[in-house]
């Protein structure tokens, strides 16, 4: 009988134990509290001091969120929305940021103002996007500060105001949001919304970079590469390269190969620019898969292979890359690694020559004035070609002295340069985040 009673009174205290723990070493007495309950909440999700347990989490959180606790009611509208220990409801989570904004904190009002932004458990209602946005804002929020750089940049809801977008970018940015550090860089750099920099564009690169944004890193070998807002450095752009290729990102990788192409800023290595620029074409990167192409086609660290550089090229064109897409016109045109197809080279030459590739116009010129699977027709023929001249494209100047036409010297620019590129090779159509 005594040994009965021990073993009842041992299972109780092991019971007590483990409610104890469960509860996070928290009174039960003072489980009533909605601070405790809160944290309680925290607690079994972070796993902290007991079994994670998302559920016990949403259980416990909800119970604060009842009695008022602001903290809490955000948390629940975050268990909501992310569908952390219950189904995912955008409603319900635009109920519990709204009571949690309502009391002033920052960050329910910045998320009440996101789900309003994109619609998710409210109608989409950017009036009041802004409204919640410039509350958490004048709180010191940075993600509600970048949020409305983001609206007025792109005109979302508003009238596009680069002016605007810059002001509120610049709070973001000095309050080490990395991406208002590069949305701002890159006005500088572009002299919108603000009197052009290239200092300053560099300087806010910078910032993000040291925090290890990509974007940041890549933008940062762009400006290293061509010495705007600090000299020119080919080694210190290939190091910012490597920095953001290695977290994959594809147009340092593109760079990266560029630079490893042509020895720039490190030796040259052609199987090192094989392999960046495969990893970029393999996210669909039409730069670099264009570039894959012409490493095949001329057999440059590899054997030569038409049929691989048509396939690359395709993948390219596809994208609408026009360099590409003048290529595959070519390989059409010559047979090279498919059979020769004179229609499909001139469907893709049009769509080359249309974006403006002075290369295709001027093959689109030579195929007319040749009679070149269409019938030969000077006259669009000259059209094709003066519209290359005007891009200074020699090759056409020089079809059009041959057809008795000559061109005054002064409406050519330099010789057109149509070798693998990079990014780096347009240099002011930055990508933000």
């Amino acid at each position: 009988m005594n040994k009965i009673f021990i073993l009842v009174l041992l299972v109780i205290s092991a019971l007590t134990t483990s409610s104890c723990a469960l509860k996070g070493s928290i009174d039960e007495n003072d489980l009533e509290n909605k601070l405790n309950q809160f944290n309680l909440g925290v607690k079994y999700a972070e796993g902290d001091g007991v079994q994670q347990n998302y559920f016990e989490s949403f259980k416990w959180t909800m119970h604060s969120a009842e009695q008022g606790y602001a903290e809490a009611q955000y948390a629940l509208g975050d268990k909501y929305e992310s569908g952390l220990g219950v189904r995912q409801n955008y409603s319900e989570a635009a109920k519990w940021y709204l009571l949690a904004a309502e009391q002033g904190l920052s960050y329910a009002q910045t998320y009440l103002g996101y789900l309003y932004q994109e619609g998710l458990g409210v109608a989409q209602n950017y009036t009041e996007a802004i409204k919640w946005y410039l509350l958490a804002a004048g709180q010191g929020d940075v993600y509600a500060q970048n949020a409305l750089g983001q609206i007025f940049l792109n005109g979302i809801g508003v009238q596009k105001d680069d002016i605007e977008a810059a002001k509120w970018f610049h709070f973001a940015a000095e309050n080490g949001n990395e991406f208002a550090q590069i949305d701002l860089g890159v006005m500088f750099e572009n002299g919108s919304g603000v009197i052009q920099d290239f200092s300053k564009a560099f300087q806010l690169y910078q910032l993000a970079a040291d925090q290890g944004n990509a974007i940041a890193q890549h933008n940062l070998g762009l400006m290293y590469a061509k010495g705007l807002g600090i000299s020119q450095n080919h080694t210190e752009a290939f190091n910012w390269y490597l920095r953001a290729a290695e977290q994959g990102y594809d147009r340092a990788q593109l760079d990266l190969g560029y630079m490893y192409q042509n020895g720039f800023g490190t030796e040259q290595d052609y199987l090192a620019a094989l392999d960046w620029y495969s990893k970029a074409a393999n996210q669909g990167n039409a730069i670099a898969q264009h570039n894959l192409g012409l490493l095949h086609a001329r057999g440059l660290g590899i054997s030569k292979d038409q049929s691989k550089a048509f396939n690359w090229f395709l993948k390219a064109a596809q994208q609408g890359y026009a360099r590409a897409q003048s290529d595959l016109g070519f390989s059409y045109e010559k047979g090279f690694g498919i059979k020769q197809n004179y229609d499909e080279a001139l469907d893709w030459y049009y769509k080359a020559a249309n974006q403006g590739y002075v290369v295709a116009q001027h093959n689109l010129g030579s195929m007319y004035q040749n009679g070149v699977g269409v019938n030969k027709n000077i006259s669009e023929a000259l059209k094709w070609f003066r519209l290359a001249v005007d891009q200074g494209y020699i090759p056409a100047k020089n079809r059009l002295w041959s057809m008795g036409i000559d061109i005054p010297n002064e409406m050519l620019c330099e010789p057109y340069d149509a070798e693998i590129i990079s990014e780096s090779c347009n240099l002011f159509k930055r990508k933000r985040h």
